[in-house]
């Protein structure tokens, strides 16, 4: 058991490490999308179908367990945004920044 712990050891550091420059590199990035994502789940703007897509998926974020849900429904929310609601969604992302 040990001997093959030592055998991914070196991966293991090499993951740990990578993952912290990703971390310090998209930091603000990271920041500043989970803050759109929270805005328009509680937007009064939007319709509720398109917020209550946000609020599942930020709560799938919270849960330990993955299931693929959270970014069905950020990816469908954004895409509404994006083709549907473009007006809206440029005036959140503007009082975002």
């Amino acid at each position: 058991m040990t001997h093959q712990l030592l055998h991914f050891a070196p991966w293991l550091v090499a993951l740990v490490v990578l993952s912290t420059i990703l971390t310090l590199v998209f930091r603000k990035r990271l920041k500043r999308l989970m803050r759109l994502a929270k805005a328009c789940a509680t937007d009064k703007r939007l319709p509720r179908s398109v917020r209550w897509l946000f609020i599942i998926g930020l709560a799938a974020k919270a849960l330990p367990v993955d299931f693929g849900i959270d970014e069905f429904c950020l990816g469908l929310g954004i895409i509404l945004l994006v083709t549907l609601h473009r007006e809206t969604w440029a005036q959140i992302r503007s009082e975002i920044e």
